[in-house]
């Protein structure tokens, strides 16, 4: 609560200041992910990923990372859902 109100007073997006993940997505084809932790399980129907307030599990079909840094990965193939656990 309080980071969340530093960010809203110093007008900074909450996302930089609390290390929020985010997820940009390009139709049901792909996905960019950013401030994630590690990757828990990846094969080509399911990816699982940590972040720092819980996970990311991405199901679909012929799943493929494209690459991954530190701080971001990219992943395409056929995105069918995509829960927050």
């Amino acid at each position: 609560m309080l980071m969340e109100a530093a960010a809203s007073g110093l007008n900074l997006p909450k996302d930089v200041l609390l290390g929020a993940s985010l997820m940009h997505l390009t139709g049901h084809y792909e996905a960019t992910i950013e401030n994630y932790k590690n990757i828990i399980e990846y094969s080509d129907t399911v990816l699982l990923i940590s972040t720092k307030t819980g996970k990311i599990k991405i199901t679909g079909e012929n799943l493929e990372i494209e690459y991954f840094t530190g701080d971001d990965m990219k992943v395409k193939g056929i995105l069918r859902e995509i829960t927050i656990i």
